[in-house]
C-alpha cells in the first residue's frame, strides 16, 4: 500500500488492536469536525491517520474493518476517500468493502453447496430405500414365480401319471369287456348243453 506521507516506525509495529482503537479515535475526531486542510493541526490529523492506515498490511486493515460497525465502516470509507490517494483509497475499498461481500458471498455460495449436498444425499438415500425395496419386492416375486413354476411342472407330471392311469384302466376295462363277453356266450353255451341233456334225459 502506498501512502505519501513518511511512516513513523513505533506505528509500523503497532499491535492491531492499538490500532483499530487509534483509527476509531480519528474516525471520531473526523466525524465530529470533518476532514479540513485549513490548518496545520487539521493536515496533521490526516498525516496521522494516513501513517495508521500506511503501515498497516491489507489482512489488519480488513480484520479491523470487519470488526467495525455498519456506522463506522461507512464513516471509515468516507475518511480514507478524503484523505487517501485515489488509487490507495481504491484498494483500501477492495480489500474492505468489496472483500466483505465476496467473503459474504463465499459464505452464501459454501451454504448453498452444504444445502445443495445434503438435498442430495438426501435424494439418493431415498432412491436406496427404494431399490432396496424394490429388490426385495423383485426377489420374492422371482422366487413366488420359480415356486409356481415348480407347482405347475409337478401338476404337469401328476397330470401324464394320471393319463396314463386312465388310459391303462380303459385298456384293463376293454379286455375286462372282452373276457365278459366271453363268459356270457360259455354261459349260453352251457345253458344250451344243459337244456340238451336234460331233453334227451326224459
Amino acid at each position: 500500500m502506498s501512502v505519501l506521507l513518511t511512516v513513523n516506525q513505533k506505528e509500523k509495529t503497532m499491535d492491531i488492536e492499538l490500532r483499530k482503537e487509534k483509527i476509531l479515535e480519528k474516525l471520531d475526531d473526523f466525524k465530529k469536525n470533518g476532514v479540513r486542510t485549513t490548518t496545520k493541526t487539521s493536515m496533521q490529523e490526516i498525516c496521522n491517520f494516513q501513517d495508521l492506515i500506511g503501515t498497516a498490511n491489507y489482512k489488519e486493515i480488513f480484520e479491523i474493518y470487519e470488526s467495525l460497525t455498519q456506522e463506522q465502516r461507512r464513516t471509515f470509507i468516507w475518511v480514507c476517500t478524503c484523505t487517501l490517494s485515489p488509487e490507495s483509497c481504491e484498494e483500501i475499498i477492495k480489500q474492505t468493502t468489496i472483500r466483505i461481500q465476496r467473503k459474504k458471498l463465499y459464505e452464501e455460495c459454501d451454504l448453498y453447496v452444504e444445502d445443495q449436498m445434503k438435498s442430495v444425499n438426501k435424494r439418493e438415500l431415498e432412491i436406496r430405500e427404494k431399490e432396496s425395496v424394490f429388490d426385495a419386492c423383485r426377489k420374492s416375486y422371482w422366487k413366488r414365480l420359480n415356486q409356481l413354476k415348480k407347482e405347475n411342472t409337478k401338476l404337469k407330471n401328476e397330470n401324464e401319471q394320471y393319463k396314463q392311469a386312465n388310459e391303462d384302466m380303459y385298456q384293463t376295462n376293454k379286455t375286462l369287456g372282452y373276457y365278459i363277453r366271453q363268459l356270457k356266450d360259455d354261459v349260453s353255451k352251457f345253458h344250451a348243453l344243459k337244456d340238451l341233456l336234460k331233453t334227451i334225459k326224459e
